[in-house]
């Protein structure tokens, strides 16, 4: 497809994908998440951008990623979408051991209690 124009899906398309029972579900869920449906040409081609729906529908995804891992949750995002599996797991490897550091440190006296809420005030 050309570049200057965006990717469109229909409306059938994303009752199937969101496996929703009838039309007004789906203009329900649209409405929902603020994705404009606009209809182009015939009566009943109704259509919503593809990019608006894709990010909708990962959206919670993202927020979890973003959750577990908020320096480089878009590499790691893209690396689902390009299903690079090593990299997910040398990613999440990382994410891991940031973790588990971070949950192990515990305070020993009031200027690191002090330091340590400061740093989580930012």
């Amino acid at each position: 497809m050309d570049s200057l124009f965006l990717e469109y899906i229909t409306l059938s398309k994303v009752k199937e994908i969101l496996n929703l029972k009838d039309f007004r579900s789906v203009k329900n869920w649209c409405d929902k998440n603020q994705i404009f449906i606009f209809k182009l040409g015939k009566r009943t081609n109704y259509k919503i951008s593809k990019s608006d729906f894709l990010i909708t529908l990962h959206k919670p995804f993202i927020n979890h990623l973003k959750n577990l891992n908020p320096h480089n949750w878009k590499e790691l995002f893209q690396a689902y979408l390009d299903k690079n599996i090593s990299l997910i797991i040398e990613l999440k490897s990382k994410q891991s051991m940031v973790t588990n550091y971070a949950l192990s440190y515990k305070a020993t006296n009031n200027s690191e209690i002090s330091f340590l809420e400061k740093l989580n005030k930012l």
